[in-house]
């Protein structure tokens, strides 16, 4: 939230004054099975992590036996030659502290970096600062060759945030591949349009949380506590109608009905399922008897 937040209010302020915001979203291709032991064990040196604790490092990274299985049949065991153990509580910490640096090489851009997700970005005034966010994008693709990591240029996506009618045209460039250019982008779990109206966001929240919705519906039937089917509702539907609000919080009206009846169908069912109050009561009294605040 804290990247999404930084990243939204800066786009937010250079539209208020009229101004458009040219943004890339780099992928890096198999970004965790591409680090390179020497050089991690190198940056966790200079960090400080000597002696015993950087052989501890050593051992843990490197021969590392791995086999693959599919369809019942297993491969002949091999070690590793790079890469972090995914699934692991450090191998997230290990990338960071591998790729941490990359910001150290752009220039002209702004950043912000979660593990392997990079975007850059830079206000547009005129066709120069195009030429200076390409040096920007050339310098990634360089520093990426020197510690063996690799840009997917298919996946590296280039959005321009605007609300003027006309803007300065720009054609980016990595690997000698033109860059996509899209009108929203899912960022962090949340869809960011270009004119960071958060419509598509709203849709497909909806759209998810209708689905759970039915899902709690069809597997919880035989359930006869109220507060365990409002414990899975918080659970695998309400999480998705909050999750980042404080990013896309609706400014529309419509936006926010549309949030909230998916609650109002909700106590409905449970007024329909459980005595007590009936489900052609109102809203809030639904809300006050099952003890649930508005989402």
């Amino acid at each position: 939230m804290t990247n999404l937040t930084s990243y939204v209010s800066d786009i937010s302020h250079e539209l208020d004054r009229g101004r458009e915001v040219d943004a890339f979203y780099t992928d890096f291709t198999s970004a965790f099975d591409r680090v390179n032991y020497a050089l991690l064990l190198k940056k966790l040196e200079y960090y400080g992590i000597q002696g015993s604790l950087l052989h501890w490092f050593r051992s843990y990274l490197a021969k590392r036996l791995n086999y693959v299985v599919a369809n019942g049949f297993t491969s002949h065991e091999y070690s590793a030659l790079s890469g972090v153990p995914q699934g692991s509580h450090l191998g997230p910490i290990l990338f960071s502290v591998f790729i941490n640096n990359i910001v150290s090489i752009i220039h002209h851009c702004k950043c912000l970096l979660f593990a392997d997700d990079l975007k850059i970005y830079r206000t547009i005034h005129t066709p120069n600062d195009t030429k200076e966010i390409q040096d920007d994008l050339l310098r990634i693709q360089d520093w990426c060759i020197n510690i063996s990591m690799e840009l997917n240029p298919s996946k590296c996506f280039h959005i321009k945030f605007t609300k003027k009618k006309s803007s300065i045209h720009s054609n980016y460039m990595i690997k000698d591949t033109g860059l996509v250019t899209v009108n929203e982008i899912k960022d962090l779990g949340v869809i960011i349009d270009k004119e960071l109206r958060f419509s598509a966001h709203v849709n497909s929240i909806v759209k998810k949380s209708a689905q759970m919705f039915g899902f709690l519906k069809r597997n919880t039937r035989d359930f006869k506590h109220v507060r365990t089917k409002i414990v899975i509702y918080n659970a695998i539907v309400r999480n998705h109608l909050e999750y980042g609000s404080l990013i896309w919080n609706p400014f529309y009206c419509i936006h926010s009905q549309r949030l909230e009846n998916i609650q109002r169908a909700f106590t409905r069912y449970l007024a329909f399922s459980f005595s007590g109050i009936s489900h052609r009561s109102s809203y809030n009294s639904r809300l006050e008897f099952f003890k649930m605040n508005s989402s």
